[in-house]
């Protein structure tokens, strides 16, 4: 499978890393990855009690040099698993789904790669991030199943 842009968000959590181990399995290609990261409100305001932020623009600045710092170490690698040298980073605040979907807009995504949820072991359906990213999304959307079945009786 070949691709033009892939719009690839993550959280650096479990479901993401099942979801493209799955992906390189499948050989997907794109010529170009955007890889994107969002920081929800609150991760923010945990990290503003936990740190003693002074400020909102102070917290928002280190939680964007940890997450870009992030990114760039797995371009690395998101660029082997896709077979291109085009891997671009974002960073940015807000809700989710609603920001996956405005990057892919924005950024004119041949397809949004998104695993089913973010903690597989303790969900059995699409998380509410990857529902939103469906309901709203106006770029087609690829949906990548994590976890582990359970068998049935």
């Amino acid at each position: 499978m070949i691709f033009g842009r892939i719009l690839l968000p993550t959280d650096f959590g479990v479901g993401y890393e099942e979801a493209l181990a799955k992906l390189e399995k499948m050989k997907v290609q794109a010529d170009e990855v955007v890889l994107l990261h969002v920081i929800d409100e609150e991760t923010l305001r945990v990290f503003m009690k936990e740190h003693r932020a002074t400020s909102t623009t102070e917290a928002e600045e280190i939680l964007r040099d940890i997450a870009e710092r992030r990114l760039w170490i797995e371009a690395t690698r998101v660029s082997r698993v896709f077979k291109t040298d085009n891997v671009r980073t974002i960073v940015i605040f807000g809700d989710p789904g609603r920001r996956i979907t405005e990057v892919a807009d924005r950024e004119d995504a041949s397809v949004v790669v998104i695993p089913s949820h973010g903690d597989p072991s303790i969900h059995h359906s699409p998380g509410s991030t990857t529902l939103k990213v469906i309901s709203l999304s106006q770029a087609p959307i690829l949906v990548i199943g994590v976890g582990q079945r359970r068998d049935e009786p």
